[in-house]
């Protein structure tokens, strides 16, 4: 009797011990009865439960979330919620400002360069006064330009009619013809700081986009949602707003 009750135990024992098994979750929530065979920082190496004379299989550890043994104690890993974390970093977005050609972008919204300078004023005066402050620089390049070209048209005209006077033997035209030159020197002087007038300008407009997206470019609001949330203690939905 003593030896049937030995041997009964021993049966049972052997079978508690081919049932027991572990469990492995994934970072995708994905369940996985396994019989552990190895585990190293890398990886962890197993057998399916519902086959254990199967093939060895492999999972590296950062697809998993947690291991729990047959004895209850759960092992977690360093990237328990992947997949939440994946969602808020497509979630936690900046619209940001951006500049085509001579028109700006921001959102689902297309602006020229008035309405660019109104939406500045009113969101974000720093990048409003950056911008004012090269458009008046390109404005005063500009300016620059048409004077230079002007100054030289003036000495051009300057110029013919000394040399008319020359061919008709007036002596004064040596003098006129001077004073053309002194057109024409300060026309090119003008044409000159035009360029790096109109550049700086041109900067300092392009610069307000930046100035905006990093001062006032608002977070894309959060919508609420529901997601799954992986732990210790186990597997469960988690709302997120």
């Amino acid at each position: 009797m003593k030896r049937f009750l030995f041997i009964s135990c021993f049966l049972i024992a052997g079978q508690l011990a081919i049932c027991a098994q572990e469990l492995i979750i994934t970072v995708d929530a994905e369940k996985i009865e396994a019989h552990i065979l190895q585990i190293s920082e890398a990886e962890v190496q197993y057998k399916k439960a519902s086959y254990p004379e199967g093939p060895t299989f492999i999972i590296a550890t950062d697809k998993i979330a947690s291991i729990t043994f047959a004895n209850g104690e759960v092992q977690t890993f360093h990237q328990q919620n992947a997949v939440e974390e994946k969602k808020t970093q497509q979630y936690e977005s900046y619209e940001l400002m951006t500049k085509s050609g001579s028109y700006y972008s921001y959102g689902n919204v297309t602006m020229n360069k008035a309405q660019y300078a109104a939406f500045l004023k009113q969101n974000c005066p720093a990048a409003y006064q950056e911008f004012q402050s090269g458009d008046k620089l390109v404005h005063a390049g500009i300016g620059l330009l048409v004077g230079g070209l002007a100054s030289e048209m003036i000495g051009l005209g300057i110029y013919s009619a000394a040399v008319n006077m020359a061919l008709s033997g007036n002596s004064s035209a040596v003098g006129i013809a001077t004073a053309s030159s002194a057109f024409f020197w300060i026309g090119g002087c003008l044409e000159i700081a035009c360029i790096p007038t109109w550049i700086v300008g041109g900067v300092r407009r392009k610069n307000s986009v930046n100035t905006f997206n990093i001062s006032c470019a608002k977070r894309t609001e959060v919508p609420v949602s529901i997601g799954m949330t992986i732990g210790s203690n186990g597997v469960g939905l988690a709302l997120k707003f």
